[in-house]
């Protein structure tokens, strides 16, 4: 709801054409737009900061647990959600399709750990997996591109070195899909800090790389526009 508005109301209303035209930097708007929603969200997170204090004058409480479960509450849960929400409405004009699909791909991820348990672990799974995701990753390059020669080059190479690892030594691929999705499961993340007081800086480098990659796929998509 806080990112259904943030491009696709720019768009709707024709006012995206002021921001393709203006002389600030593409990067600077994007970046500007989606550092005043992180804002918006800080604010009751800054007020949850608080609620330790009072457990603590009151009773026990475990600080450092507290803290870091809000920070990253708020790193992954937050700050990465709004950069898939700011991306999803960059792709269309109507707000109710960017809610919409925000929620969807947000449920998905919030239930990712427990879909991961119906993925095959088998080798031929897994080699159909990858070839996959490298199709998928292909496709994207061309609607960023348009130019289906780096796709298909892109794709070919995927698909043979996936084939040839395959027959060189098939084991490779066992667990190999379960185990690669499974690094995306955000939402461990967080409940590693509350259930077992791990903190793992791995997944705060991999969010910040997964923030950064939607809000440059939000550049890629409106500076297409720009040029369309």
């Amino acid at each position: 709801i806080l990112t259904m508005k943030s491009f696709s109301e720019e768009r709707k209303s024709k006012t995206d054409q002021l921001l393709l035209t203006s002389p600030v930097r593409l990067v600077d708007v994007v970046l500007g737009k989606y550092l005043a929603m992180v804002t918006v969200f800080l604010t009751p997170n800054l007020i949850f900061c608080i609620y330790p204090l009072v457990i603590k004058m009151q009773g026990t409480a475990y600080l450092r647990v507290d803290y870091a479960a809000i920070l990253m509450f708020f790193y992954t849960l937050a700050v990465f959600y709004i950069a898939i929400g700011m991306f999803l409405s960059a792709l269309t004009e109507s707000q109710i399709i960017a809610a919409v699909s925000t929620f969807a791909v947000l449920l998905i991820l919030h239930l990712w750990g427990g879909l991961l348990d119906f993925i095959p672990s088998t080798a031929i799974s897994g080699v159909i997996g990858i070839i996959a995701i490298i199709t998928i990753v292909a496709l994207i390059i061309y609607q960023l591109t348009k130019n289906w020669v780096i796709s298909a080059v892109i794709e070919a190479i995927g698909v043979i070195a996936c084939v040839v690892t395959y027959v060189v030594k098939s084991s490779l691929f066992e667990n190999l899909l379960v185990n690669l999705l499974g690094k995306l499961d955000i939402s461990g993340s967080f409940s590693n800090v509350y259930m077992n007081k791990l903190l793992d800086v791995s997944d705060l480098i991999l969010c910040f790389s997964l923030i950064a990659l939607f809000v440059f796929l939000t550049i890629q998509t409106i500076q297409k526009r720009r040029w369309s």
